[in-house]
């Protein structure tokens, strides 16, 4: 895993299969991180009580729940609808809408991994063991643009550098 560089929650940060992870390096215990477009599973105090809800992180600032909830997939397309549906308020039930009127249907879900394969999606997505993802985490730890008057620090959160991605093709017959 390409090292990033320390946080807050990991003494090591960077890229796994495009996703963003931590290391702890004394156990080499690997975890997915709580970046925007992450999903995850809900659960209640109980560790094992995972079942069929899950969540999608909508914005920064969830990391404290790394480890304590796992992360298995990441949003590679269509965040603009994810974004436009009801939440609740975090500080209120964990952000969970108790007025089961205001909450929002999912009327189907398909998972493109289990669509027959002609009528899969393809995305390509930018490998993070890469030059070219060594490059483009480069573009953002060090912004020279002359818009900068003043230089930000030279340094990156892995969860602020997404592996791009693109659909490149819809398989159909």
């Amino acid at each position: 895993m390409p090292i990033v560089s320390p946080d807050l929650y990991a003494k090591q940060s960077g890229h796994v299969s495009g996703f963003a992870a931590a290391r702890n390096p004394e156990t080499g215990r690997t975890w997915l991180q709580h970046c925007p477009g992450s999903m995850a599973m809900a659960r209640d105090n109980d560790p094992d009580s995972g079942d069929a809800e899950f969540y999608i992180v909508l914005g920064p600032g969830t990391r404290y729940l790394d480890r304590n909830l796992t992360v298995f997939g990441r949003v590679i397309d269509g965040m603009e609808f994810i974004q436009k549906l009801n939440r609740g308020v975090r500080s209120i039930d964990s952000g969970v809408i108790s007025d089961i009127a205001r909450r929002d249907v999912i009327r189907k879900f398909t998972i493109a991994a289990d669509m027959p394969l002609d009528s899969r999606p393809v995305y390509e997505v930018m490998a993070t063991p890469s030059d070219e993802f060594e490059i483009f985490k480069v573009s953002k730890r060090i912004r020279n643009e002359p818009f900068f008057y003043r230089q930000p620090p030279k340094v990156i959160e892995a969860c602020t550098v997404v592996a791009p991605a693109q659909m490149v093709a819809i398989t159909t017959d």
